[in-house]
């Protein structure tokens, strides 16, 4: 995880690894004032959220300090999380579902570089060490070198400026940016154009039907999981540390 500012300043990292035991050896290749947590199911949960507060709150300046998240349900939900930042002196704004690659500085402008040279670093591991396995000992040592070549000043500074965010400009993103575009019509009527096999599967040919002609897609059903994901209700951008937003999480 990263964390950094308008004014071009970056915590260092805090690397989750799924597992349960920690190794020197992890820290010794990180970047200077990494931590690095374990978590049996390897990604982002509340008690995760709360080591990695514990962490940027080391690096915090006087005041109070605005911290942006996507909507995850770690971020968000957990009152003693949303407790503990209170104190800290945090605000937690979060972002509304598939927003971040259009409002979330870091998505806009720094992992992408990041995600180039990191892959271009693995294929260099790969023509080197040709057979090796590739540990979370190697993968510490390729972060800290991926991390003093890609958070530039311009990469940091950057996604805050093309988000609108600093400097504050509420305009640089179009109102329908997140509205659903319907696809347009196929030659102007009201059929779909199908593809039909021939005997020769190298070629097909065309026909035009109507909707009402398409048999219907058979039901699937499913044997009851109570992890299955069920519909998401319709979320907006919220400052989660408000007085408002407290009050309808806990009605």
């Amino acid at each position: 995880m990263v964390c950094t500012n308008a004014a071009r300043q970056a915590v260092p990292p805090f690397v989750i690894m799924k597992g349960v035991r920690n190794r020197d050896a992890y820290s010794k290749g990180m970047p200077n004032g990494s931590v690095v947590h374990m978590s049996e199911c390897g990604y982002m949960t509340s008690q995760v959220f709360s080591a990695f507060l514990n962490h940027i709150y080391k690096y915090k300046p006087q005041g109070r300090v605005l911290l942006i998240v996507d909507g995850h349900s770690s971020h968000c939900k957990d009152p003693d999380v949303l407790d503990k930042v209170s104190r800290l002196g945090v605000e937690i704004l979060c972002l509304p579902p598939h927003s971040t690659h259009k409002c979330q500085p870091l998505d806009v402008s720094y992992f992408k570089s990041l995600k180039q040279f990191y892959n271009e670093a693995c294929r260099n591991f790969i023509r080197q060490h040709p057979g090796r396995r590739f540990t979370k000992e190697d993968f510490c040592k390729l972060l800290k070198l991926l991390w003093y070549k890609s958070p530039t000043a311009g990469n940091l500074s950057g996604g805050f400026l093309k988000c609108g965010i600093h400097p504050y400009n509420p305009d640089i993103l179009a109102e329908d940016i997140f509205e659903y575009q319907p696809a347009p019509a196929v030659n102007g009527g009201d059929g779909v154009r199908l593809a039909e096999d021939t005997a020769d599967s190298r070629t097909s040919t065309s026909t035009l039907t109507s909707f009402e002609e398409l048999p219907p897609l058979p039901k699937i059903t499913f044997p009851s999981d109570p992890f299955i994901r069920k519909g998401r209700k319709k979320q907006d951008s919220a400052v989660v540390t408000s007085a408002d937003f407290r009050e309808t999480q806990e009605k």
